[in-house]
């Protein structure tokens, strides 16, 4: 249950952030054209695409959890650039590193939850991955929107932040309940 809360607020998160990305960058400069616009909002997928497969080879080689870890601390990283920057070419690189970071963090997710899957089960397991995503991709732009409306993008990618961290202390207990034999799904 932890990884599947973990995988919403994963959801929520990116979900509360993206549909605002072409608003901060105005925000940030109200003259950026829609050239810089349009680069701020595709970078994250860009590099999410460009760093999928290296991600994926380290996850072979290191347990998920470490994945995990390493890809929601970068996660981290980037909404905390962005919630501090002062020029949209920094907000831009920020977002990069956000989209390093879901390369590695969605599929580490569903890797430790079918690695506590009995086999029978991983239909069932990755139904509820998605439920639970689906939900997060619902619940994040509201979140979003409350957020950028009380405190601007500061406030929102500040909380970003926060929720990876929140993410980080799911992923710790998680782990700790594995090793003491307290979960199967």
């Amino acid at each position: 249950m932890l990884l599947l809360i973990t995988a919403l607020l994963v959801e929520v998160t990116s979900n509360a952030t993206t549909p605002y990305i072409a608003l901060v960058v105005r925000q940030i400069n109200a003259s950026t054209g829609d050239f810089l616009i349009g680069c701020a909002v595709a970078v994250t997928g860009l590099f999410s695409l460009l760093t999928a497969k290296a991600l994926g080879i380290i996850a072979n080689r290191w347990p998920a959890a470490i994945t995990l870890l390493g890809a929601t601390v970068l996660g981290i990283c980037g909404f905390t650039i962005a919630a501090f920057v002062g020029t949209v070419a920094l907000f831009i690189v920020s977002q990069g590193i956000v989209g390093i970071s879901n390369a590695g963090v969605s599929p580490s997710i569903q890797n430790q939850l079918t690695q506590h899957t009995d086999h029978e089960h991983i239909s069932q397991t990755f139904s509820l991955i998605q439920k639970f995503q689906t939900v997060g991709i619902v619940i994040g732009p509201f979140i979003g929107a409350l957020l950028n409306i009380r405190g601007g993008y500061r406030m929102l990618f500040s909380w970003a932040a926060g929720s990876y961290a929140v993410v980080i202390l799911l992923i710790i207990m998680h782990s700790f309940a594995a090793r003491n034999g307290k979960i199967k799904a």
